[in-house]
């Protein structure tokens, strides 16, 4: 069994938690930038209306993301 020290333990703690950090923090930045994506749909009205209100849902929250059905 390998032993390891609280200081060590410590270290390697703050230094995964900063890593996770870093890399979580782009994740969440907004951009300007435009898009539109394409969506094809081959059901009846039922999945038409849920893939529309998917739609009204996402752009809420992603609003420079044009959704065409």
């Amino acid at each position: 069994m390998n032993k390891i020290s609280r200081r060590s333990l410590l270290l390697s703690s703050a230094a995964f938690a900063a890593g996770v950090n870093l890399g979580v923090a782009p994740a969440f930045a907004q951009s300007d930038e435009r898009a539109t994506l394409k969506l094809q749909a081959f059901g009846g009205d039922a999945e038409l209306g849920a893939i529309t209100n998917a739609i009204a849902r996402f752009n809420i929250k992603y609003p420079n993301v044009t959704v065409e059905l």
